[in-house]
């Protein structure tokens, strides 16, 4: 590849950068409708009917998530713990790291508040590293 070759490649690369830069911060807030209420009730519905099979222990994708999540996030349900009926018995709560009255507030808002802060930093990130790319003067030899 000769050296204008090259330059076009970096010069794309900065320019994608750049435009997923923008777009994180452009389209933070509307990465909260990517996690609808219905997206997560299903969601939540499949890890409910993995606990009727198999127990807390299932290694499925949802259960997953849903122990990660309210664990983290000190929330329970999609909307509060009645999401959970009729598998909301204090033994069931426990194993999914549901246990009230600490998590007593739903998941939703912390979900969609962790997804728009993290593009947020998406943004930033991709933005920070185009201005490092485009100060560094490296001379060619």
């Amino acid at each position: 590849m000769d050296l204008q070759g090259y330059c076009a490649v970096i010069a794309l690369m900065v320019l994608v950068q750049l435009v997923v830069g923008l777009l994180a911060f452009t389209y933070s807030d509307e990465i909260n409708q990517l996690a609808s209420d219905i997206q997560l009730t299903d969601s939540l519905n499949l890890a409910k009917q993995r606990y009727d099979s198999t127990g807390p222990t299932s290694t499925d994708d949802q259960t997953q998530f849903w122990l990660h999540t309210q664990k983290s996030l000190n929330c329970c349900g999609v909307r509060n713990v009645s999401d959970w009926n009729p598998l909301n018995e204090p033994s069931v709560l426990k194993k999914y790291n549901c246990i009230l009255p600490n998590y007593n507030t739903g998941c939703d808002k912390s979900i969609r508040s962790r997804m728009s802060s993290d593009a947020q930093f998406l943004g930033a990130a991709a933005m920070g590293v185009v201005l490092i790319e485009v100060n560094l003067n490296i001379p060619i030899v």
